[in-house]
């Protein structure tokens, strides 16, 4: 059975920007407690966040689909270059936030996600000086917001976090 996906105009609305912040705080506590098992560690946070945070935003794109893969290509250098990607990118993100959980690879988790993350933001920042907002709502009912402010904040965080991972697993 076929089921149309139709997107959702965005809203710019408090309640939808308490969902947003609701959930990064969610993840914000699973982390620090997780973090905090032997003491404060703040690699251990930024680890434990990294992978519920790639885990819980890939879902979500998965959840989200059929208007994903539309999306994707409009801002993802990656998937500009390479049409198939947009198809695994979700994939791709749930599969770095499992590796942050496990906590195998740092180095190659960390640098992947760098990569994986600025082909999105800097994709992102082009189509917001050149077209402006994408004003469809990011993923339908679950974050009502325009798809280019969640993405902007998504990559941001996973760009920094990934840096921090990256510069910290090299220096150790």
């Amino acid at each position: 059975m076929k089921t149309n996906i139709a997107p959702m105009q965005a809203s710019s609305s408090g309640k939808e920007k308490l969902k947003l912040a609701g959930i990064i705080l969610f993840i914000s506590m699973a982390a620090t407690l997780m973090g905090t098992l032997d003491g404060f560690d703040g690699l251990e946070w930024i680890r434990w966040f990294m992978g519920g945070f790639m885990v819980v935003f890939g879902g979500l794109k998965l959840i989200g689909i059929e208007v994903f893969i539309k999306i994707a290509p409009l801002y993802d250098l990656i998937a500009k270059m390479f049409k198939p990607y947009k198809y695994f990118y979700p994939l791709v993100q749930v599969f770095l936030g499992m590796m942050f959980i496990i906590g195998l690879f740092q180095t190659f988790t960390a640098t992947v996600s760098l990569v994986f993350g600025l082909s999105s933001l800097i994709g992102m920042i082009k189509i917001l000086s050149t077209r402006g907002q994408i004003r469809l709502s990011y993923l339908g009912n679950i974050i009502g917001l325009r798809f280019s402010t969640v993405s902007i904040i998504e990559n941001t965080i996973i760009v920094v976090l990934s840096a921090i991972s990256l510069v910290t697993s090299i220096a150790l």
